[in-house]
């Protein structure tokens, strides 16, 4: 008698929350939460480069320059880039060595608390050697192309429903000497493109 006063019991629940939606228990589905980032952003890039470990040998000190970038998110999980920036790069005896970056890049994003994020990832990079920063610039046929990559780590903070601030450290070299690389501290202001 008990057993099937339980049995009426429990289908009476089960059929009273099947016409309750309040009292369902509801599957989580990822594919419609809400996203912090917008799609893409259009962003400006103001950075400082220092020559780090032999690539002193080649530069003396580095300084600030600028560039600019479009970057894609995708579900709060992935951002990729494409970006062009100079690195400003001087040798020992004063003269401007500078650079003009092409670059892409990947990183994995972590929610620390929202609206602040943490991004880990790479960039793979050509080094084009410039002979000062401006527009137009001047390519320095004296010095090579080069390809490098990049690791990087950033903080993303949403500041309003239309931009971002991020700040970037990297740690740069060249693929094929060790006499090409440095360090690079990088601010980006992204602003929402879609």
């Amino acid at each position: 008698m008990k057993l099937a006063w339980l049995f009426s019991l429990s289908t009476t629940g089960i059929s009273a929350g099947t016409e309750n939606p309040d009292l369902m228990l509801e599957a989580v589905n990822y594919e419609f939460q809400p996203q912090a980032f917008s799609d893409s952003y259009f962003g400006l890039i103001l950075n400082q480069n220092h020559p780090w470990s032999y690539g002193q040998s080649t530069w003396a000190k580095g300084g600030p320059s600028f560039g600019g970038e479009y970057r894609f998110f995708f579900k709060d999980s992935w951002t990729v880039a494409i970006s062009g920036e100079f690195k400003q790069l001087a040798d020992a005896e004063g003269n401007n060595k500078a650079l003009l970056i092409g670059s892409q890049e990947s990183m994995k994003l972590v929610r620390l608390y929202h609206p602040l994020y943490l991004g880990v990832g790479g960039k793979l990079s050509n080094y084009s050697p410039v002979k000062a920063i401006s527009f137009p610039y001047e390519r320095d046929d004296t010095r090579a192309v080069d390809n490098g990559v990049s690791l990087c780590l950033s903080a993303l903070w949403i500041s309003t429903p239309r931009m971002a601030v991020m700040l970037t450290a990297s740690r740069w070299r060249s693929l094929s000497t060790t006499k090409r690389q440095g360090l690079e501290l990088a601010l980006s202001t992204l602003v929402k493109f879609r």
